[in-house]
C-alpha cells in the first residue's frame, strides 16, 4: 500500500533518507559501540527536529523512521562471529610464521608459502584492527 504525500513532505523524507545514508556511510564496516549507536540516533533525531515538521508529517515520518532506525542499528551477529574467527586465524598464522622462520633450511616452495602467509597475516590484521577501531 503506497501513501501519497505532498511535495514538502516528500522533500523532507528525502533529506532524512540522505542523512541516514550519510550516517550509514560513516559507519560502514566499523564496529559500533552502544554509545556510538545512541549518538548516531540522537544526531538523526536532532536533524529531524531541525526540519520543522507538522504533526501530520511527524506521524508519517515516524512510520518511516522505525524502519530507518533498524537499518541504522543493523550490525549482524555474523560479522562479529567472523571477526572472532579472524582473531583465531591471526593467532594460528602468527604461530605458523614463527615456526617456519625457526626452521633451519627453507626450500623455495616453503619460502614462497611463508611470504604468502605473511601477506595474509598483514591483510587479516588490518581488518581486525579496523574492527577494534585501532585503525580507520
Amino acid at each position: 500500500m503506497e501513501t501519497r504525500v505532498d511535495q514538502d513532505t516528500a522533500n523532507k523524507i528525502e533529506k532524512i533518507n540522505r542523512k541516514i545514508e550519510e550516517i550509514n556511510q560513516r559507519r560502514a564496516g566499523l564496529h559500533m559501540t552502544k554509545i556510538e549507536d545512541d549518538l548516531d540516533r540522537q544526531e538523526l533525531n536532532d536533524y529531524i527536529d531541525t526540519l520543522n515538521l507538522t504533526t501530520e508529517q511527524k506521524s508519517l515520518i515516524d512510520s518511516y523512521s522505525q524502519t530507518s532506525v533498524r537499518t541504522l542499528q543493523n550490525q549482524s551477529a555474523f560479522y562479529y562471529s567472523m571477526m572472532i574467527v579472524s582473531v583465531f586465524i591471526e593467532a594460528y598464522l602468527g604461530y605458523a610464521i614463527i615456526d617456519m622462520i625457526m626452521q633451519p633450511g627453507l626450500d623455495m616452495l616453503n619460502t614462497a608459502f611463508l611470504y604468502m602467509m605473511i601477506a595474509v597475516f598483514i591483510i587479516n590484521a588490518f581488518y581486525v584492527l579496523r574492527f577494534m577501531r585501532i585503525m580507520k
